[in-house]
């Protein structure tokens, strides 16, 4: 006859801990054992490559392809099982061994656990020549420097000229009567009464007294970066001049546009430097 309390240990264990019915029947003389076998509590399927750890005896059993381990030549005692596999939840079962030669026999149930990973960041960064603009554009609209216009910003703007749109940035002036090419004079200072550094596509592209308009039409223009203050300003920008009376950053529609990627009016102006640039060299 089974022991009084190993029935009583079986009826525990399915009550409390979801464990299946625990059979304790003779086993021989050569001590008691544990046989048991790990199982889905959803689909009672049997679960392979399940860690059986006896807690405090130094014995451990992988369950095999029908979730079966076993443990022999037990003596009287209580025994913890600790059940542990990577896709389920941990559980703990405790078994009362009460005299040699018994068998016990149980069906343990896993319930399945979601693990919490840490999420997964994906930094996507665009190609192509306006990618730098594009990536600065954002990052100082982020902390909050510097006054940008995009594409959007430009067509929604429903200015006809880079000056107009200049024109909406708080605290700059335009002054007419540029000597340029009949443009108007641009300041982002008026205060120092001195024009910011131009730069065009990354170029550095000097006024002359003359306009920003003459350099480049608004419908070749992708973005526009205005720069007042030095504590604003991007360090690539950052020449004597901007330090002093800022800097107008713009980005063409190069990979948009077809065509000459330069323009005619860059490309007076262009001409113009490098006269101007010769005869300063040559009165030297």
């Amino acid at each position: 006859m089974p022991h009084p309390g190993a029935l009583l240990m079986a009826l525990l264990a399915f009550l409390v801990l979801g464990v299946g019915p625990s059979e304790a029947q003779q086993a021989g003389p050569d001590g008691s054992r544990i046989v048991g076998q790990v199982v889905d509590a959803a689909s009672g399927d049997p679960i392979p490559a399940v860690t059986v750890r006896m807690a405090g005896a130094g014995m451990s059993r992988v369950t095999d392809q029908d979730g079966r381990f076993r443990f022999e030549g037990l003596a009287s005692g209580v025994y913890t099982l600790e059940i542990r596999h990577v896709a389920y939840r941990e559980r703990s079962v405790e078994v009362e061994v009460t005299g040699e030669g018994m068998f016990y026999q149980l069906t343990i149930q896993l319930s399945v656990d979601a693990i919490p990973l840490d999420p997964i960041v994906v930094s996507g960064r665009r190609d192509g020549p306006l990618a730098g603009s594009r990536d600065r554009i954002e990052w100082m609209r982020q902390v909050g420097l510097g006054t940008h216009f995009t594409r959007q910003d430009i067509v929604d703007s429903r200015a006809s000229r880079v000056t107009h749109l200049l024109a909406r940035v708080p605290g700059v002036q335009i002054r007419g009567g540029g000597q340029g090419f009949g443009g108007a004079g641009l300041f982002l200072n008026p205060q120092r009464n001195c024009q910011p550094s131009v730069y065009v596509d990354g170029i550095r592209s000097p006024l002359f007294g003359g306009s920003v308009d003459d350099l480049v039409s608004l419908t070749e223009v992708e973005s526009v970066e205005v720069y007042r203050r030095l504590s604003e300003l991007p360090g690539e920008f950052a020449d004597d001049d901007a330090r002093r009376c800022g800097a107008v950053v713009i980005s063409t529609r190069r990979d948009v546009l077809e065509g000459d990627p330069f323009g005619w009016r860059r490309l007076a102006t262009l001409v113009g430097f490098l006269t101007f640039s010769f005869f300063v060299g040559a009165g030297r």
